[in-house]
Protein backbone atom coordinates (compact mmCIF):
# COMPACT_ATOMS: atom_id res chain seq x y z
CA UNK A 1 0.00 0.00 0.00
CA UNK A 2 0.76 3.70 -0.25
CA UNK A 3 0.02 6.83 0.80
CA UNK A 4 -1.87 8.58 -1.42
CA UNK A 5 -0.10 11.08 -3.76
CA UNK A 6 3.35 9.98 -2.47
CA UNK A 7 5.86 6.89 -4.50
CA UNK A 8 5.64 3.60 -3.17
CA UNK A 9 9.05 3.34 -4.84
CA UNK A 10 10.90 6.09 -2.25
CA UNK A 11 9.66 4.36 1.22
CA UNK A 12 11.07 3.25 4.73
CA UNK A 13 9.37 1.86 7.05
CA UNK A 14 10.78 2.12 10.68
CA UNK A 15 9.13 -0.95 13.17
CA UNK A 16 8.86 -0.49 16.96
CA UNK A 17 8.38 -4.29 18.68
CA UNK A 18 6.24 -4.75 21.12
CA UNK A 19 8.72 -6.67 23.08
CA UNK A 20 10.25 -3.06 23.56
CA UNK A 21 6.93 -1.19 24.98
CA UNK A 22 6.43 -2.20 28.30
CA UNK A 23 2.87 -0.43 28.48
CA UNK A 24 0.03 1.16 25.70
CA UNK A 25 1.18 4.48 25.07
CA UNK A 26 -0.66 7.36 23.32
CA UNK A 27 0.49 10.29 21.49
CA UNK A 28 4.23 9.19 21.78
CA UNK A 29 6.97 11.35 20.70
CA UNK A 30 9.61 9.41 19.11
CA UNK A 31 12.89 10.51 17.68
CA UNK A 32 13.73 9.61 14.14
CA UNK A 33 17.55 9.58 13.56
CA UNK A 34 18.43 9.50 10.16
CA UNK A 35 21.68 8.58 9.79
CA UNK A 36 24.70 6.00 7.86
CA UNK A 37 23.91 4.02 10.44
CA UNK A 38 19.86 4.22 11.87
CA UNK A 39 18.12 2.27 14.66
CA UNK A 40 18.35 -1.03 15.98
CA UNK A 41 19.75 -2.74 12.35
CA UNK A 42 21.73 0.88 11.82
CA UNK A 43 20.74 1.03 8.37
CA UNK A 44 22.00 3.38 6.23
CA UNK A 45 19.54 5.46 5.01
CA UNK A 46 21.16 8.36 3.46
CA UNK A 47 19.67 7.70 0.32
CA UNK A 48 16.85 10.25 1.51
CA UNK A 49 19.78 13.40 1.65
CA UNK A 50 20.65 12.14 -2.15
CA UNK A 51 17.35 12.38 -2.65
CA UNK A 52 16.41 15.91 -0.91
CA UNK A 53 19.52 17.34 -0.31
CA UNK A 54 18.84 20.43 1.66
CA UNK A 55 14.51 20.20 1.10
CA UNK A 56 13.92 19.01 4.70
CA UNK A 57 10.31 19.78 4.18
CA UNK A 58 9.39 16.90 1.19
CA UNK A 59 8.88 13.87 3.27
CA UNK A 60 5.88 12.03 4.95
CA UNK A 61 5.25 9.97 8.24
CA UNK A 62 2.37 7.84 7.81
CA UNK A 63 0.60 5.79 10.94
CA UNK A 64 1.19 2.38 9.62
CA UNK A 65 -1.10 1.92 6.66
CA UNK A 66 -4.12 3.56 7.60
CA UNK A 67 -3.38 6.52 5.10
CA UNK A 68 -3.16 9.11 7.93
CA UNK A 69 -0.07 11.54 8.37
CA UNK A 70 1.72 12.03 11.56
CA UNK A 71 3.11 15.85 12.73
CA UNK A 72 7.02 15.68 12.41
CA UNK A 73 9.24 18.17 13.93
CA UNK A 74 12.33 18.71 12.27
CA UNK A 75 14.98 19.34 14.79
CA UNK A 76 17.68 19.27 12.75
CA UNK A 77 18.58 18.77 9.25
CA UNK A 78 22.24 18.36 7.41
CA UNK A 79 22.30 17.03 4.30
CA UNK A 80 26.25 18.03 4.23
CA UNK A 81 27.07 15.65 6.80
CA UNK A 82 24.06 12.74 5.99
CA UNK A 83 22.59 13.81 9.71
CA UNK A 84 19.18 14.17 10.74
CA UNK A 85 16.57 14.28 13.77
CA UNK A 86 13.39 14.52 13.57
CA UNK A 87 10.72 13.68 16.27
CA UNK A 88 7.48 11.96 15.07
CA UNK A 89 3.95 12.02 17.18
CA UNK A 90 3.04 8.49 16.84
CA UNK A 91 -0.78 8.19 17.50
CA UNK A 92 -0.15 4.99 19.78
CA UNK A 93 2.21 2.32 20.83
CA UNK A 94 1.35 -0.95 21.50
CA UNK A 95 2.33 -3.36 24.66
CA UNK A 96 1.07 -6.63 22.35
CA UNK A 97 1.26 -5.60 18.84
CA UNK A 98 4.51 -4.12 16.89
CA UNK A 99 4.27 -0.11 15.99
CA UNK A 100 4.96 0.48 12.67
CA UNK A 101 5.10 4.03 10.58
CA UNK A 102 6.06 4.74 7.22
CA UNK A 103 8.60 6.88 5.84
CA UNK A 104 7.64 8.23 2.25
CA UNK A 105 10.37 10.81 1.00
CA UNK A 106 10.52 12.48 -2.59
CA UNK A 107 11.92 15.79 -4.39
CA UNK A 108 8.93 16.26 -6.73
CA UNK A 109 6.76 17.02 -3.51
CA UNK A 110 6.03 20.47 -2.32
CA UNK A 111 7.05 21.21 1.00
CA UNK A 112 4.72 19.36 3.16
CA UNK A 113 3.92 22.29 5.72
CA UNK A 114 0.69 20.73 7.26
CA UNK A 115 2.29 17.88 8.96
CA UNK A 116 6.21 18.44 8.78
CA UNK A 117 7.78 21.96 10.15
CA UNK A 118 11.11 22.96 11.41
CA UNK A 119 11.39 24.06 15.43
CA UNK A 120 8.73 26.55 16.53
CA UNK A 121 6.63 26.04 13.35
CA UNK A 122 2.74 24.78 14.19
CA UNK A 123 3.10 21.31 12.57
CA UNK A 124 6.15 20.78 14.85
CA UNK A 125 4.65 21.82 17.77
CA UNK A 126 1.74 19.84 17.36
CA UNK A 127 4.33 16.37 18.41
CA UNK A 128 4.00 17.32 21.73
CA UNK A 129 1.02 16.87 23.32
CA UNK A 130 -0.90 18.86 26.27
CA UNK A 131 1.08 17.44 29.13
CA UNK A 132 4.21 18.16 27.86
CA UNK A 133 5.02 22.12 28.66
CA UNK A 134 8.36 21.84 27.32
CA UNK A 135 11.16 20.50 25.33
CA UNK A 136 14.69 21.90 24.60
CA UNK A 137 16.70 19.71 22.01
CA UNK A 138 19.70 21.99 23.16
CA UNK A 139 20.73 21.53 19.42
CA UNK A 140 21.19 25.38 18.61
CA UNK A 141 24.23 27.76 18.45
CA UNK A 142 24.43 28.69 22.02
CA UNK A 143 26.64 32.21 20.71
CA UNK A 144 23.69 33.17 18.74
CA UNK A 145 21.09 35.75 19.05
CA UNK A 146 19.09 35.62 22.03
CA UNK A 147 17.36 33.42 23.32
CA UNK A 148 19.36 31.14 21.49
CA UNK A 149 17.28 27.70 23.17
CA UNK A 150 14.45 26.56 21.41
CA UNK A 151 11.35 25.20 23.24
CA UNK A 152 9.86 23.29 20.96
CA UNK A 153 6.23 23.36 22.70
CA UNK A 154 3.41 25.99 21.94
CA UNK A 155 4.33 27.48 25.42
CA UNK A 156 7.73 28.96 23.39
CA UNK A 157 9.82 29.36 26.43
CA UNK A 158 12.74 30.18 25.06
CA UNK A 159 16.45 30.00 26.99
CA UNK A 160 19.24 32.69 26.97
CA UNK A 161 22.67 31.65 27.19
CA UNK A 162 25.12 33.32 29.80
CA UNK A 163 28.73 32.88 30.50
CA UNK A 164 31.04 32.58 27.51
CA UNK A 165 29.39 29.97 25.66
CA UNK A 166 30.96 29.69 21.99
CA UNK A 167 29.74 28.21 18.89
CA UNK A 168 32.51 24.89 20.05
CA UNK A 169 29.85 24.13 22.93
CA UNK A 170 27.34 23.10 20.63
CA UNK A 171 28.76 19.58 20.30
CA UNK A 172 28.03 15.86 19.37
CA UNK A 173 24.84 14.50 22.04
CA UNK A 174 23.53 11.08 22.84
CA UNK A 175 22.09 11.37 19.22
CA UNK A 176 22.35 14.82 17.27
CA UNK A 177 23.61 18.15 18.72
CA UNK A 178 23.99 19.03 22.94
CA UNK A 179 25.32 21.79 24.15
CA UNK A 180 28.26 21.98 26.63
CA UNK A 181 28.79 23.86 29.67
CA UNK A 182 32.53 24.04 30.94
CA UNK A 183 31.36 24.18 34.90
CA UNK A 184 32.67 27.89 35.61
CA UNK A 185 30.02 30.48 34.34
CA UNK A 186 28.00 29.01 31.35
CA UNK A 187 24.34 28.48 32.49
CA UNK A 188 20.99 28.84 30.45
CA UNK A 189 18.09 30.65 32.35
CA UNK A 190 14.70 30.30 31.53
CA UNK A 191 12.79 33.00 31.78
CA UNK A 192 9.02 32.35 34.22
CA UNK A 193 6.95 30.04 33.10
CA UNK A 194 3.65 29.25 35.07
CA UNK A 195 3.49 26.23 33.24
CA UNK A 196 6.42 25.25 35.71
CA UNK A 197 4.62 26.01 38.66
CA UNK A 198 4.02 22.70 39.61
CA UNK A 199 2.74 22.96 43.67
CA UNK A 200 2.15 19.74 44.84
CA UNK A 201 0.84 18.23 41.21
CA UNK A 202 1.85 15.54 39.35
CA UNK A 203 5.17 16.64 37.20
CA UNK A 204 8.09 14.74 35.49
CA UNK A 205 11.67 16.16 34.06
CA UNK A 206 13.49 14.37 32.10
CA UNK A 207 17.17 14.88 30.21
CA UNK A 208 20.45 13.42 28.90
CA UNK A 209 23.46 13.94 30.78
CA UNK A 210 27.04 13.71 30.09
CA UNK A 211 29.38 14.62 32.95
CA UNK A 212 32.92 15.50 32.57
CA UNK A 213 33.77 15.99 36.19
CA UNK A 214 32.99 18.66 38.58
CA UNK A 215 34.65 21.83 39.20
CA UNK A 216 33.01 22.94 42.37
CA UNK A 217 30.33 21.41 44.76
CA UNK A 218 26.92 19.92 44.30
CA UNK A 219 26.57 20.94 40.35
CA UNK A 220 22.99 21.70 39.71
CA UNK A 221 21.77 20.32 36.09
CA UNK A 222 18.31 21.73 36.62
CA UNK A 223 17.57 23.58 39.23
CA UNK A 224 15.93 27.17 40.75
CA UNK A 225 17.81 30.59 40.29
CA UNK A 226 17.33 32.65 43.61
CA UNK A 227 19.83 30.76 45.79
CA UNK A 228 19.38 27.71 48.23
CA UNK A 229 16.66 28.76 50.54
CA UNK A 230 13.62 28.42 51.52
CA UNK A 231 11.11 27.12 48.06
CA UNK A 232 14.25 26.20 46.45
CA UNK A 233 14.73 23.24 44.58
CA UNK A 234 17.42 21.52 42.19
CA UNK A 235 18.48 17.86 40.33
CA UNK A 236 22.13 18.19 41.18
CA UNK A 237 25.22 15.67 40.85
CA UNK A 238 25.91 14.67 44.41
CA UNK A 239 29.67 14.65 44.36
CA UNK A 240 30.60 15.14 47.78
CA UNK A 241 29.62 12.93 50.13
CA UNK A 242 27.20 11.05 48.19
CA UNK A 243 29.88 9.34 45.55
CA UNK A 244 28.33 11.11 42.30
CA UNK A 245 25.09 10.06 42.37
CA UNK A 246 22.24 11.79 41.11
CA UNK A 247 20.08 13.89 43.57
CA UNK A 248 17.08 15.57 44.04
CA UNK A 249 17.45 18.05 46.70
CA UNK A 250 14.71 20.53 47.95
CA UNK A 251 15.99 23.15 50.89
CA UNK A 252 17.36 23.25 53.23
CA UNK A 253 19.67 20.22 52.31
CA UNK A 254 20.62 16.89 52.29
CA UNK A 255 18.98 15.40 49.36
CA UNK A 256 15.54 13.84 49.68
CA UNK A 257 16.77 10.68 48.19
CA UNK A 258 19.87 9.67 45.89
CA UNK A 259 20.47 7.40 42.68
CA UNK A 260 21.51 3.60 43.75
CA UNK A 261 24.32 3.26 41.14
CA UNK A 262 27.59 5.62 40.97
CA UNK A 263 28.01 7.47 37.42
CA UNK A 264 30.96 8.07 35.62
CA UNK A 265 32.52 10.55 33.77
CA UNK A 266 32.43 11.05 29.90
CA UNK A 267 29.36 8.81 29.85
CA UNK A 268 25.97 9.30 28.71
CA UNK A 269 22.74 8.43 30.93
CA UNK A 270 19.12 9.11 30.59
CA UNK A 271 17.44 10.61 33.47
CA UNK A 272 13.88 11.43 34.79
CA UNK A 273 12.72 12.48 37.84
CA UNK A 274 9.12 11.70 38.06
CA UNK A 275 6.70 13.40 40.82
CA UNK A 276 3.21 11.35 41.43
CA UNK A 277 1.38 13.14 44.65
CA UNK A 278 4.06 13.07 47.45
CA UNK A 279 5.90 10.33 46.05
CA UNK A 280 9.46 10.67 43.78
CA UNK A 281 10.72 8.15 41.68
CA UNK A 282 14.21 8.46 40.01
CA UNK A 283 14.82 6.92 36.91
CA UNK A 284 18.27 6.37 35.09
CA UNK A 285 18.97 5.13 31.61
CA UNK A 286 14.66 3.83 31.77
CA UNK A 287 14.95 2.29 35.47
CA UNK A 288 14.06 2.55 38.76
CA UNK A 289 16.82 3.87 40.84
CA UNK A 290 15.48 5.28 44.01
CA UNK A 291 12.28 6.86 45.45
CA UNK A 292 11.24 9.67 48.30
CA UNK A 293 8.73 11.19 49.86
CA UNK A 294 7.90 15.34 50.07
CA UNK A 295 5.43 17.63 50.92
CA UNK A 296 7.14 20.56 49.51
CA UNK A 297 5.87 22.60 46.52
CA UNK A 298 7.73 22.49 43.02
CA UNK A 299 8.18 25.75 41.86
CA UNK A 300 10.86 25.54 38.94
CA UNK A 301 10.80 29.34 38.91
CA UNK A 302 11.19 29.90 42.19
CA UNK A 303 13.38 33.24 41.85
CA UNK A 304 11.59 34.50 38.65
CA UNK A 305 13.60 31.71 36.43
CA UNK A 306 15.10 28.26 35.78
CA UNK A 307 18.40 27.76 35.46
CA UNK A 308 20.29 24.89 33.42
CA UNK A 309 23.65 24.02 34.21
CA UNK A 310 24.26 27.34 36.33
CA UNK A 311 25.84 27.77 40.29
CA UNK A 312 22.26 28.00 41.47
CA UNK A 313 23.30 30.31 44.41
CA UNK A 314 26.34 32.15 43.12
CA UNK A 315 29.18 29.88 45.22
CA UNK A 316 28.35 25.85 44.50
CA UNK A 317 29.16 24.45 41.46
CA UNK A 318 28.40 25.19 37.74
CA UNK A 319 27.59 21.85 35.68
CA UNK A 320 30.58 20.67 34.24
CA UNK A 321 29.73 18.24 31.07
CA UNK A 322 27.20 17.92 28.54
CA UNK A 323 23.15 18.22 28.19
CA UNK A 324 20.25 17.52 25.94
CA UNK A 325 16.87 16.95 25.37
CA UNK A 326 15.50 18.61 28.52
CA UNK A 327 11.57 17.37 28.69
CA UNK A 328 9.57 19.45 31.25
CA UNK A 329 5.81 17.72 31.80
CA UNK A 330 2.95 18.62 34.19
CA UNK A 331 1.85 15.00 34.57
CA UNK A 332 3.86 12.15 35.93
CA UNK A 333 4.28 9.47 32.59
CA UNK A 334 4.09 5.77 33.02
CA UNK A 335 6.78 3.90 34.17
CA UNK A 336 6.66 2.31 30.22
CA UNK A 337 6.79 5.99 28.74
CA UNK A 338 9.78 6.60 30.60
CA UNK A 339 11.84 3.49 29.68
CA UNK A 340 10.40 3.66 25.76
CA UNK A 341 11.98 7.15 25.89
CA UNK A 342 15.36 6.18 27.33
CA UNK A 343 15.22 3.89 23.89
CA UNK A 344 14.31 6.52 21.75
CA UNK A 345 16.32 9.16 22.51
CA UNK A 346 18.95 6.45 21.96
CA UNK A 347 17.89 5.50 18.73
CA UNK A 348 17.47 1.87 19.79
CA UNK A 349 13.85 1.98 19.65
CA UNK A 350 12.72 0.92 16.53
CA UNK A 351 13.94 -0.76 13.26
CA UNK A 352 14.69 0.46 9.53
CA UNK A 353 13.90 -1.55 6.53
CA UNK A 354 13.90 -0.34 2.44
CA UNK A 355 10.11 -0.48 2.32
CA UNK A 356 9.12 0.03 -1.38
CA UNK A 357 7.51 -2.12 -3.59
CA UNK A 358 6.45 -3.05 -6.88
CA UNK A 359 4.02 -5.87 -7.63
CA UNK A 360 5.24 -7.69 -10.91
CA UNK A 361 3.33 -10.94 -12.22
CA UNK A 362 5.55 -13.82 -11.95
CA UNK A 363 2.73 -16.34 -13.14
CA UNK A 364 1.92 -15.16 -16.28
CA UNK A 365 4.79 -14.77 -18.42
CA UNK A 366 8.36 -16.20 -18.29
CA UNK A 367 10.44 -13.61 -16.66
CA UNK A 368 13.20 -14.03 -18.89
CA UNK A 369 11.67 -14.11 -22.62
CA UNK A 370 7.97 -12.43 -21.68
CA UNK A 371 6.21 -15.70 -23.23
CA UNK A 372 3.59 -17.32 -21.24
CA UNK A 373 4.57 -20.31 -19.24
CA UNK A 374 3.32 -23.34 -20.83
CA UNK A 375 4.50 -25.67 -18.10
CA UNK A 376 5.14 -26.43 -14.35
CA UNK A 377 8.02 -28.43 -14.73
CA UNK A 378 10.66 -25.70 -14.23
CA UNK A 379 9.27 -25.53 -10.69
CA UNK A 380 11.33 -28.49 -9.73
CA UNK A 381 14.98 -26.35 -10.36
CA UNK A 382 13.42 -23.46 -7.34
CA UNK A 383 15.48 -24.32 -4.56
CA UNK A 384 16.43 -23.36 -1.12
CA UNK A 385 19.93 -21.88 -2.34
CA UNK A 386 22.14 -23.63 0.07
CA UNK A 387 21.09 -27.48 -0.21
CA UNK A 388 18.31 -28.82 -1.80
CA UNK A 389 15.32 -29.00 -3.97
CA UNK A 390 12.36 -26.79 -2.52
CA UNK A 391 9.73 -29.42 -3.57
CA UNK A 392 11.54 -33.03 -2.75
CA UNK A 393 13.82 -32.00 -0.39
CA UNK A 394 16.58 -33.92 -2.52
CA UNK A 395 19.95 -32.74 -3.68
CA UNK A 396 20.12 -30.56 -6.75
CA UNK A 397 21.53 -32.47 -9.66
CA UNK A 398 24.64 -30.17 -9.84
CA UNK A 399 26.43 -27.61 -7.75
CA UNK A 400 24.01 -28.72 -5.01
CA UNK A 401 25.85 -25.64 -2.55
CA UNK A 402 25.44 -22.30 -3.64
CA UNK A 403 28.18 -20.43 -2.27
CA UNK A 404 28.11 -17.32 -4.80
CA UNK A 405 26.78 -16.13 -7.66
CA UNK A 406 25.40 -13.63 -9.69
CA UNK A 407 21.46 -12.11 -10.47
CA UNK A 408 20.14 -9.37 -12.09
CA UNK A 409 16.46 -8.39 -12.06
CA UNK A 410 15.54 -12.10 -11.54
CA UNK A 411 16.46 -12.51 -14.89
CA UNK A 412 19.84 -11.59 -16.70
CA UNK A 413 22.02 -14.37 -15.74
CA UNK A 414 21.98 -17.47 -14.31
CA UNK A 415 22.93 -17.58 -10.08
CA UNK A 416 24.65 -21.09 -10.55
CA UNK A 417 26.71 -20.69 -13.95
CA UNK A 418 27.11 -17.20 -14.43
CA UNK A 419 25.94 -17.69 -18.25
CA UNK A 420 22.54 -15.88 -19.65
CA UNK A 421 19.59 -17.07 -18.57
CA UNK A 422 17.38 -19.05 -21.18
CA UNK A 423 13.77 -19.62 -20.71
CA UNK A 424 14.38 -23.51 -19.33
CA UNK A 425 16.78 -22.40 -17.25
CA UNK A 426 17.06 -22.10 -13.14
CA UNK A 427 15.00 -19.12 -13.00
CA UNK A 428 13.51 -18.58 -16.10
CA UNK A 429 10.23 -20.14 -15.05
CA UNK A 430 8.77 -19.07 -11.87
CA UNK A 431 5.07 -19.38 -12.07
CA UNK A 432 3.70 -20.96 -8.68
CA UNK A 433 5.01 -20.14 -5.20
CA UNK A 434 1.86 -20.99 -3.11
CA UNK A 435 -0.27 -24.20 -3.66
CA UNK A 436 0.06 -27.54 -2.01
CA UNK A 437 0.91 -30.01 -5.16
CA UNK A 438 2.69 -27.47 -7.97
CA UNK A 439 3.97 -30.60 -9.73
CA UNK A 440 0.98 -32.92 -10.40
CA UNK A 441 -0.77 -29.43 -11.78
CA UNK A 442 -2.92 -27.94 -8.87
CA UNK A 443 -4.82 -25.13 -10.35
CA UNK A 444 -3.11 -21.71 -9.97
CA UNK A 445 -4.48 -19.31 -7.60
CA UNK A 446 -6.78 -16.27 -8.62
CA UNK A 447 -4.71 -13.08 -10.40
CA UNK A 448 -1.15 -14.34 -8.19
CA UNK A 449 1.31 -12.12 -7.59
CA UNK A 450 4.70 -11.66 -5.46
CA UNK A 451 5.65 -8.15 -3.75
CA UNK A 452 9.48 -7.76 -4.43
CA UNK A 453 11.76 -5.29 -2.65
CA UNK A 454 13.21 -2.89 -4.97
CA UNK A 455 16.86 -2.69 -4.25
CA UNK A 456 18.07 1.14 -4.35
CA UNK A 457 20.47 2.55 -6.62
CA UNK A 458 23.79 2.24 -3.76
CA UNK A 459 23.15 -1.61 -3.22
CA UNK A 460 24.39 -3.56 -5.69
CA UNK A 461 22.81 -7.18 -7.30
CA UNK A 462 25.94 -8.56 -7.73
CA UNK A 463 28.65 -10.48 -5.70
CA UNK A 464 25.91 -11.75 -3.81
CA UNK A 465 27.02 -14.60 -1.09
CA UNK A 466 23.93 -16.87 -1.26
CA UNK A 467 24.97 -19.49 1.63
CA UNK A 468 23.48 -19.12 4.83
CA UNK A 469 21.01 -16.27 5.69
CA UNK A 470 22.73 -13.46 3.23
CA UNK A 471 19.74 -13.91 0.66
CA UNK A 472 16.74 -14.89 1.91
CA UNK A 473 13.22 -16.14 0.04
CA UNK A 474 10.40 -16.18 2.29
CA UNK A 475 7.64 -18.37 0.24
CA UNK A 476 4.60 -16.85 2.10
CA UNK A 477 1.79 -14.61 1.39
CA UNK A 478 2.64 -14.94 -2.00
CA UNK A 479 6.04 -12.59 -1.06
CA UNK A 480 9.80 -13.18 -2.10
CA UNK A 481 11.80 -11.03 0.73
CA UNK A 482 15.32 -10.09 -0.62
CA UNK A 483 17.63 -9.03 1.75
CA UNK A 484 20.82 -7.36 -0.35
CA UNK A 485 24.44 -6.73 1.37
CA UNK A 486 25.04 -3.56 0.82
CA UNK A 487 27.88 -2.37 -1.50
CA UNK A 488 31.34 -1.80 -0.21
Amino acid sequence: MSLAGWDSAKKYSFTISSADVPSDEVDFPNLLNLSSASGLSALDITAIFTELGASSLKFAVEDGDTGNQCYVEVERWDNVNLSAQLWVKIPSLSSTVDTVINFYYDSLQADNTTYVGATTTVPAQNVWNSGIVAIYHMSQDPSGVAPQILDSTANANHGTTYGTMVNADLVDGLVGKAISFDGVDDYIDLPYQAAYVFGTNDCCILFNFNNAGPLGNYPAIISTSAGWNAGAFGIRHDNINYNNKVGIHFYPGDPLFSSTDLFADNTWYSTAVSRASSGFTLYIDGINEGTGTSTDSLDLTYGGSTMIGGSFDGTAGAWHGIINNIQIYNVAPSAGWIAVTNLSNRDQLGTWLFASTVTVDLIATNITTGSPLISNSIIGQVHKLITNNILTGSPLISNPVVTSGIIYNFAGLDILTGTPLISQSIIGQVHKLLTNDILIGSPLISNPTVTIYIIPPEYVLSDLIFEKSAINLIFEKSAINLIFEKET
